[in-house]
C-alpha cells in the first residue's frame, strides 16, 4: 500500500519596533524586540480531491502572546471541481484581500501590512473560524471569472488578549474581563477577476450577532459625609457587529498596485446590576461606526530586491473624525462613575 506523501514546511520571524510617535501597535518608543512569529506545519494530498492539514504557530506583539502555542488552522480540504470545494475545521479567514496570507511574511514587501485594514492586535479576532467554508471559481465567459468563498464558523477569544483589554480602557470600560464569548459568525468573499490580467476587484463581509463580556466597574455611592466605592456586575453586550471590505489590486509584470477600504459597525450595551447596593439596572449605548484603508505601491527591481509604501489612514469613530466628542466623555472610569451617580440612589 502506498501513503501519501506528508509535506513539512516552517517559518520564524523576529522582529524589532520602534515607532517615534502614534504607537498604538506597541509602546515602543524606547524600542523593543516583543515581535515574533513561528509556525510550523504538516500537510498531505490524500486522494486527487481530498487534502488535509495542520498548523502549530505562536506569537509574540507586545504584551499579547506570549509565544502560546495555538492551532491556527487544521482542517480537511474536499475540491470537487473548480466550481465546489468545501472545508471543515479551522481554517484561516477569508476578510479583505490578504486576510488568509498574514503569515506568508514573503508574500508582502511591507514587514506589517496596512494596519488601517489588518490590526496586527486582533489577531485572535481575525485569525481563523472553526466551522465550515465552501469556495470555487465561477467562469462568466467574457466577463472573466468569479471566485466566491462562504463561511459560518465560531472563534477562539481568550479573556486576557487585545480584544478583551479594549472592554477595559475609554468610555463605559470595565474594571475587568471575567469572560468573553462571541456567537456564531458568517460571512462571504467574493474576487472578481475581469478579462483585464492582472486586475481583481474584491469585496468581503463578516456578521457575528452576538459578542458578550462580563466583568465589574467601580462605581461611587455618595452618602455624606462619606462616599463608597462598590465593584458591580457589568455585562456588555456588543450586537449585529459587521465587518465590509472593499478592494482593488492590480498587477503587471513588476508593478503591484493596491487599495482597500474597510467598514466596522455594530451596536455596544452595557448592563450595570446595581440592586446590590439597593439601585437596578443600570444601561447604557454606544454605537460601533469606524473605518479605514489605504493606497499601496511596489515595484520588483530585480530577483532579490523589492520597494514598496502604502499609506493607510483609520477612524475608531467616523462620525467623530477629528475627535472631539470622545475627547469630552472623559475616562472609563469617569464614565462609570457618572452613570452610576445619575441613577444610584
Amino acid at each position: 500500500m502506498d501513503w501519501p506523501a506528508v509535506d513539512v514546511h516552517g517559518f520564524v520571524s523576529q522582529g524589532y519596533l520602534y515607532t517615534t510617535g502614534n504607537t498604538f501597535i506597541e509602546q515602543s518608543e524606547d524600542g523593543t524586540f516583543a515581535y515574533n512569529e513561528i509556525g510550523i506545519n504538516i500537510g498531505s494530498q490524500v486522494t486527487d480531491q481530498l487534502r488535509i492539514g495542520a498548523q502549530i504557530f505562536a506569537y509574540e506583539l507586545g504584551d499579547y502572546g506570549n509565544n502560546t502555542l495555538i492551532v491556527d488552522w487544521a482542517y480537511a480540504d474536499y475540491r470537487h471541481n473548480d466550481a465546489f470545494g468545501l472545508r471543515l475545521g479551522r481554517y484561516k479567514l477569508p476578510l479583505g484581500m490578504y486576510g488568509e496570507m498574514l503569515d506568508l511574511d514573503l508574500a508582502f514587501t511591507a514587514v506589517l501590512m496596512p494596519q488601517a485594514v489588518y490590526d496586527a492586535r486582533y489577531r485572535e479576532l481575525y485569525g481563523g473560524l472553526n466551522g465550515a467554508q465552501m469556495y470555487g471559481i465561477l467562469p462568466l465567459g467574457a466577463g472573466g471569472n468569479l471566485e466566491y468563498q462562504a463561511f459560518v464558523g465560531t472563534m477562539n477569544i481568550e479573556n486576557d488578549g487585545y480584544l478583551a483589554d479594549q472592554f477595559t480602557q475609554g468610555p463605559n470600560a470595565l474594571n475587568n474581563v471575567e469572560s468573553i464569548e462571541i456567537g456564531t459568525t458568517y460571512g462571504a468573499t467574493l474576487n472578481w477577476r475581469p478579462p483585464l490580467p492582472g486586475l481583481r476587484l474584491h469585496f468581503s463581509s463578516l456578521i457575528s450577532n452576538d459578542l458578550d463580556v462580563s466583568g465589574n466597574v467601580s462605581v461611587a455611592v455618595p452618602n455624606p459625609p462619606l462616599t463608597f466605592t462598590f465593584d458591580l456586575p457589568t455585562t456588555s453586550h456588543v450586537k449585529n457587529f459587521s465587518i465590509i471590505s472593499f478592494g482593488s489590486e492590480y498587477s503587471a509584470d513588476r508593478l503591484t498596485l493596491a487599495a482597500e477600504y474597510r467598514v466596522q459597525q455594530g451596536s455596544l450595551d452595557i448592563e450595570i446590576n446595581s440592586t446590590s447596593v439597593g439601585g437596578g439596572i443600570v444601561r447604557a449605548n454606544q454605537d460601533i461606526h469606524s473605518d479605514g484603508g489605504y493606497l499601496l505601491a511596489a515595484y520588483r527591481l530585480n530577483d532579490a530586491w523589492e520597494i514598496g509604501s502604502y499609506y493607510g489612514i483609520y477612524f475608531s469613530d467616523r462620525n467623530d473624525r477629528d475627535g472631539d466628542r470622545y475627547a469630552g466623555t472623559g475616562t472609563g472610569t469617569d464614565r462609570a462613575r457618572a452613570l452610576g451617580r445619575g441613577i444610584l440612589p
